[in-house]
């Protein structure tokens, strides 16, 4: 081998070193971005103190074994409270549309400083207009809402609103709960 033939192999040798330390860095930094990423999601108190990744993947993995145990556990709450609805009430079950979709539900729970209304209904979210539903608590009732979160769960659409109400005892339940019933039907 002549020197130049040296040269260009050792210059190529040198090029893929480079490529290979800039991929390894870019890799890191992206690694350390997810890191920062999943430890944004865990609970303060899970991430307090210097930790190491693995403990915070570790950490991560806990949170998300004790919400699966929590939504297990609140599932069969709903699910109790549900059917002892259906059999103190001895009403009809809710009347389903010519397509089969099921009706929507509103539920106003009083909580501290407010109430927490929480709507569900079908997912296309055009029988279930969030806009009428707070145009009716802001303006129709005067409440300030603080909070308003939507998802999706077992092919429904379900909003969870709070809103701040100074006196509870001014705001009458069940005919707010009408209110946002018809809302969700027009």
């Amino acid at each position: 081998m002549s020197t130049s033939d040296n040269r260009t192999n050792s210059s190529d040798n040198d090029e893929k070193k480079m490529m290979r330390r800039d991929n390894e860095r870019q890799r890191r930094q992206q690694m350390a971005l997810l890191n920062a990423s999943l430890r944004s999601q865990l609970p303060l108190e899970s991430i307090k103190g210097k930790r190491s990744v693995a403990d915070h993947i570790n950490e991560a993995v806990n949170h998300i074994n004790n919400m699966k145990n929590k939504i297990e556990q609140l599932t069969v709450e709903k699910d109790k409270i549900e059917s002892s609805l259906n059999i103190s009430t001895n009403s009809p079950k809710s009347e389903t549309s010519s397509d089969n979709k099921q009706s929507n539900s509103v539920v106003i729970r009083p909580c501290w400083g407010g109430m927490e209304i929480v709507i569900s209904g079908g997912l296309s979210g055009e029988d279930l207009p969030l806009s009428s539903v707070l145009e009716v608590l802001v303006l129709e009732e005067g409440l300030n809402v603080v909070r308003c979160a939507s998802t999706k769960a077992n092919g429904r659409l379900i909003h969870t609103i709070q809103a701040e109400v100074d006196d509870i005892n001014r705001v009458d339940l069940s005919e707010l709960q009408q209110k946002l019933s018809m809302c969700s039907r027009d």
